[in-house]
Parts: C-alpha cells; sequence; structure tokens
C-alpha cells in the first residue's frame, strides 16, 4: 500500500465518523430552569392549588396524576429553602411537586434516525423520606415513546436524570415532541421532589445503508491508489 493510501485512511474514518453526527443540537424548551416567573420577595414558594403568590409557569402546563385533578403543593420553591446544603441556584427557585406532572408541548417535530435525549436535574427535599415512581417521559404527536424513572438523590440534594431514545426511518410527520416531568408523590411532603435545567437534544444518525456506501466509497478509493 503506497504512502498516500496510509493518508486516505483516517480520512474515510473521519468522514464515517462525521456522518455519524450529521446534525446534532438543543431543541428549544421554553423556560427550561422555571425562572421566568419569579417568587415574591420573603416568600418560599409559590403554591398553585392554595393560590399563594401563585402566577402560571409560561411555557409549563401542570396536570394531576391522581382522579384527574391537581394536587396540593405544586408550583415553585426556593431552592435555598428547601435544599440548604445546596445553597441557592442563580435564581434560586425550582418547579416541585408531591404528585403532579410538568408537561410541555414543543414547537419540534419529531424526526427519522434522530437519537434524542432528555434530562432534568431531579431534587428530594431536605426533609423528604420517600421516593414514589416518579418519572421521565417523552411524547411525540400525543403518544408516549418512552417512559424511564428518574434516579432517585439523596435528601438534600439534586441529581441528573436522562431518557434517551431513537427513532427509526419510518416516522410520520406532523408529531409534535412532548415532554413530561412526573411526580408522583401521592399528596405527600415526604415525597417532594424538584424539577431544574430541563434540556432536550438531538443527534441525526445515517442509516446502515449510507454508512456502508462512505465504507464502501472509501475502500475503492484505496484500492485505485495502490
Amino acid at each position: 500500500m503506497s504512502r498516500n493510501a496510509l493518508w486516505i485512511i483516517p480520512a474515510v474514518v473521519a468522514l464515517m465518523f462525521a456522518a455519524g453526527n450529521v446534525s446534532a443540537g438543543n431543541i428549544d424548551i421554553v423556560n427550561p430552569g422555571f425562572d421566568n416567573v419569579p417568587i415574591l420577595n420573603g416568600d418560599i414558594y409559590s403554591d398553585i392549588s392554595s393560590g399563594a403568590n401563585w402566577a402560571e409557569i409560561p411555557g409549563w402546563e401542570i396536570l394531576g396524576v391522581r382522579g384527574g385533578g391537581i394536587h396540593m403543593y405544586t408550583g415553585l420553591m426556593r431552592v435555598s429553602h428547601y435544599f440548604p446544603l445546596v445553597g441557592a441556584s442563580a435564581t434560586d427557585q425550582a418547579a416541585y411537586t408531591d404528585g403532579g406532572t410538568f408537561r410541555q408541548i414543543l414547537s419540534t417535530d419529531l424526526a427519522a434516525n434522530t437519537e434524542y435525549t432528555l434530562s432534568v436535574m431531579v431534587g428530594l427535599a431536605d426533609s423528604a423520606d420517600r421516593w414514589y415512581d416518579n418519572r421521565l417521559e417523552l411524547y411525540a404527536g400525543g403518544e408516549l415513546l418512552l417512559s424511564v424513572p428518574m434516579v432517585r438523590p439523596a435528601a438534600g440534594y439534586f441529581t441528573l436524570s436522562t431518557l434517551t431514545y431513537t427513532t427509526g426511518a419510518d416516522v410520520a410527520d406532523g408529531q409534535a415532541l412532548e415532554i413530561r416531568l412526573v411526580g408522583d408523590g401521592w399528596g405527600s411532603a415526604q415525597g417532594r421532589v424538584a424539577f431544574d435545567d430541563v434540556s432536550l437534544t438531538a443527534v441525526a444518525i445515517p442509516e446502515p445503508a449510507t454508512m456502508c456506501l462512505l465504507a464502501l466509497g472509501g475502500l475503492a478509493v484505496i484500492r485505485r491508489r495502490r
């Protein structure tokens, strides 16, 4: 094999790697850190059930998970109060629930041959000592794609929970992506969970046939160079 051919091999490998990551980026989420509506000075939470200094959270809809109603104690909390070991974040607030679901329908549709990664920082209040079936869910066109249990953090701390879902080549058009953060605390403060820093990324993945064509093309070039 000539020296010129040796230079072609890494070039073909680089091309195949690049093809495997044709398009990657963050999908827009409205108010991913639950910061757009500030909690009033002096308050430690805003609660949708009692109307305590409540304003709707931009971008998010709150659903009940028990009997179709909205659970008590679902809203915004001051991180520094409920997570004193963590301290204040940049805005010192996160969403929380004792048993409700935060939902957002996105302006981006489901795409074929794409790997999606949904992430959220999940916190368990320092006074909580129970963990229920809290889940991270991805939908498209109103249909559930995948539901995974969230990672349980130590009481008083946040930890990262992620969901990864990969589509195939056959995807119908016009299916809007939807994310859900499901709290399953049965209305118990001992199971209160917090959500912060939600993100959704998408990475396009080429079909196997595309990868094979790239590999065969590279080999053909090498043979001609011999």
